[in-house]
């Protein structure tokens, strides 16, 4: 909840996804609430190929059209 939090107020943040740690921050207008970026984080997580080396391009793509940017580093 503590990246949510963070997140949700506009910080980039270092979120550890099963594939291993990526940047995210909110480019929503207005911010989403802490709940919702917890959701939307653990719903892209539990959606993402683990098994394939394309898994963070298929986290990025579940979290940009809900108002988000994700990046590697």
């Amino acid at each position: 909840m503590k990246d949510a939090c963070l997140i949700s107020r506009g910080y980039k943040q270092i979120y550890q996804t099963v594939l291993g740690e990526l940047w995210v921050r909110s480019i929503a207008e207005p911010r989403q609430p802490a709940e919702v970026v917890a959701t939307d984080l653990k719903e892209c997580n539990d959606a993402t190929n683990r098994w394939s080396h394309e898994g963070w391009k298929q986290f990025e793509r579940c979290m940009t059209p809900r108002g988000y940017g994700v990046s590697l580093h």
